[in-house]
């Protein structure tokens, strides 16, 4: 799995950030889809947004297994779930990187949020656990549409730093556009799809905004090392994306896709 935005110190705090954005549209998305008793399989939970939002609809029953791949996020996990009052007795934090982990249990519902994108061949590493789910379990994907992302009013700033976001990615074989593709790929894959929408999030807060800020921090060292940009280039759009997150003027979006399909 190749994670484009590096390790920096601040990148747990921006993905926590990033999450809570996500979970405004996830726990409407998710309602009626997650139900008491399922057996739940997230696949790359991170900072446990959805996690949480899973745990609570499931309402103690059933079960909820984590697969995270870094030790730091299983920590952050078990912290997440305290926080918020959630009871593990029914939820399994596994540190596995999904995968390499051949899943033999049983399941009903395979979830995962912002994860497939950064996987070259994402749909065919998720296939050993489509298999392994029964007839009528679901598969639920909520994943980034890179493309969509946009401003308003129109902000060249943030139009560049989405235009240097796609060229790494096409550079590292990963898929930023994955979002618009989950209802085409998982009907090839014979599953069908009951639910599909697009979504988009406005940035609301300044440290939501500030996001900008910190994706272009992540990705700087990959986009020099790959030759994508020069410093200079990087350093001017720093101080143009410093004056848009300031400014109340202009409406951040982000987008992303939301895909329920069922195994037949």
């Amino acid at each position: 799995m190749t994670y484009i935005l590096g390790s920096l110190p601040d990148e747990e705090k921006r993905l926590l950030t990033q999450a809570n954005i996500f979970d405004r549209t996830t726990q409407l998305f998710l309602n009626g889809i997650i139900r008491p008793g399922q057996k739940v399989i997230e696949i790359g939970p991170g900072t446990g947004g959805a996690s949480c939002i899973i745990a609570k609809l499931l309402a103690g029953q059933g079960t909820l297994t984590l697969l995270e791949k870094e030790h730091n996020y299983v920590d952050f996990l078990q912290q997440r779930l305290q926080i918020n009052g959630i009871e593990k007795n029914n939820i399994n934090i596994l540190q596995k990187d999904f995968l390499q982990h051949q899943p033999t249990e049983e399941f009903d519902v395979l979830y995962g949020r912002a994860i497939l994108h950064h996987i070259p061949q994402a749909f065919k590493a998720i296939e050993p656990y489509i298999k392994q789910m029964p007839s009528g379990g679901l598969v639920v994907f909520e994943e980034p549409i890179m493309s969509s992302t946009c401003a308003f009013p129109s902000s060249p700033a943030y139009q560049q730093l989405t235009k240097l976001y796609l060229r790494l990615a096409h550079c590292l074989d990963i898929d930023l556009l994955i979002g618009k593709k989950l209802a085409t790929e998982f009907s090839k894959m014979g599953l069908k799809v009951i639910k599909h929408r697009w979504t988009q999030e406005a940035l609301l807060t300044s440290t939501e905004r500030n996001m900008l800020l910190g994706w272009l921090n992540a990705i700087t060292p990959a986009l020099l090392s790959n030759q994508i940009v020069e410093i200079e280039e990087v350093t001017k759009l720093h101080h143009q994306l410093q004056a848009l997150v300031e400014s109340n003027a202009t409406i951040l979006y982000i987008a992303f896709g939301q895909v329920v399909a069922q195994k037949v």
